[in-house]
């Protein structure tokens, strides 16, 4: 999956704004001029194609149709929140009101109605609340008309219909130190997935996730949709962030029961082109081959793959002493009859666990940056201790 935003606020190497800035083909998204863009009228033109794009959305098309032939879903932010809605970013203005939203819900909805790798992602960094006041009605405008232009269904933001399945929807939420949809719209029957960030707080992805899990009324999955990137420096605790911290969050997340786990690189959000710090022209393309982006893209998944990730639950219990704590807390799962027991070590540092039997049950330790397996082995002490030279492990322990 790959997260991309539609309308976007320039910041980073590009930024701030404006508000109506031209892509790369100098074309605008909306009428209006530079910095007062209409949002409820997408700037269309006529003639133009994917391949040959003479407007914006042409090449937003372009985009949606690549992602799609190339096996991958597309989680599409319809707009940077954070500087359109609630404007709470440096030089920031809103530019939607509910009336706009609706008609660019409306748009967005019914051009990519028949495009079966979508996930719809509300929001865009910001608690609806903060900044220019309750935007609630919003945001919730805009996820009611897409669905209803999506489904051509007479949805409804506040009412249960099981058309509203027909789309999936999250929100994404601001990051400091760290927010959750579920504080504002969970029962809303539009959003199928609640979304998690905690951006630099590495500290804080267990329980942010441990949270949400434990939510009801109704029960929802949760999507981590944004944590601190690798390579990216920001302010202790948190980075700068190695390649092992960006490896943490993935666990910690997945193992506590998120649904999905997003990986970024500090250099590729904003597709750095110019020389930063001591990162070199053009660094977003070198990202795309950092350390920790197969360690998560890649084996992560194959390894969770593995162990039905789907089938485990959450269980801090298993662990007895050595738990730790913040970014250095161990998190486990384990199969519904607590045979299988999967525990990720971020540290080097020992754990004793609560086993059904006293007799060692078959255990391996994975290594997390290559994938090697050994047999592990309870110690003299009884314990489980990661190998020698390793900085983090996951431990699997049962048949």
């Amino acid at each position: 999956m790959i997260q991309a935003v539609a309308y976007w606020y320039p910041h980073g190497e590009d930024g701030p704004g404006p508000h109506n800035a031209p892509n790369a083909y100098e074309h605008r998204p909306f009428a209006g001029d530079e910095d007062q863009p209409q949002t409820g009228r997408p700037l269309l033109l006529r003639g133009g194609s994917p391949d040959a794009p003479n407007d914006y959305w042409d090449h937003a098309d372009f985009i949606v149709r690549e992602i799609r032939q190339r096996g991958m879903y597309l989680a599409l932010l319809p707009c940077w929140g954070r500087a359109f809605v609630n404007s709470t970013f440096e030089k920031s203005h809103s530019t939607f009101t509910e009336a706009s939203a609706r008609e660019y819900g409306r748009f967005l909805g019914g051009r990519y109605r028949k495009e079966p790798h979508l996930i719809w992602v509300i929001g865009g960094d910001i608690n609806p609340t903060k900044g220019a006041g309750d935007r609630l009605a919003v945001y919730r405008a805009m996820a009611e008309s897409i669905g209803r232009a999506a489904t051509g269904a007479d949805l409804r933001w506040n009412q249960p219909n099981p058309r509203w399945d027909d789309v999936l929807m999250t929100y994404h939420p601001d990051g400091d130190p760290f927010s959750s949809s579920s504080k504002f719209f969970h029962a809303d029957p539009w959003l199928d997935a609640n979304g998690i960030q905690t951006w630099r707080s590495v500290d804080k992805v267990q329980p942010a996730v441990a949270h949400n899990y434990s939510l009801g009324n109704p029960v929802k999955p949760t999507l981590f949709l944004e944590g601190a990137y690798e390579r990216g420096r920001y302010p202790e605790p948190g980075g700068p962030i190695s390649e092992l911290k960006t490896r943490r969050q993935a666990w910690q997340a997945m193992l506590s029961g998120a649904a999905g786990h997003t990986y970024g690189a500090s250099s590729m959000w904003h597709f750095q082109r110019k020389p930063r710090g001591n990162m070199p022209a053009d660094e977003w393309k070198r990202a795309l081959d950092y350390p920790a982006a197969a360690q998560t893209a890649g084996l992560l998944g194959r390894l969770l793959t593995e162990q039905k990730w789907w089938t485990l639950v959450p269980d801090q219990t298993v662990l007895t002493d050595g738990v730790s704590q913040g970014e250095l807390i161990k998190t486990a799962a384990r199969s519904a009859d607590g045979k299988n027991i999967l525990v990720y070590f971020p540290d080097a540092s020992p754990a004793k666990l609560k086993l059904q039997t006293s007799i060692n049950p078959p255990a391996a330790w994975l290594r997390l940056d290559d994938g090697t397996r050994l047999p592990a082995a309870v110690t003299d002490t009884g314990e489980f201790r990661p190998p020698t030279g390793w900085l983090d492990a996951l431990l699997v322990v049962g048949p």
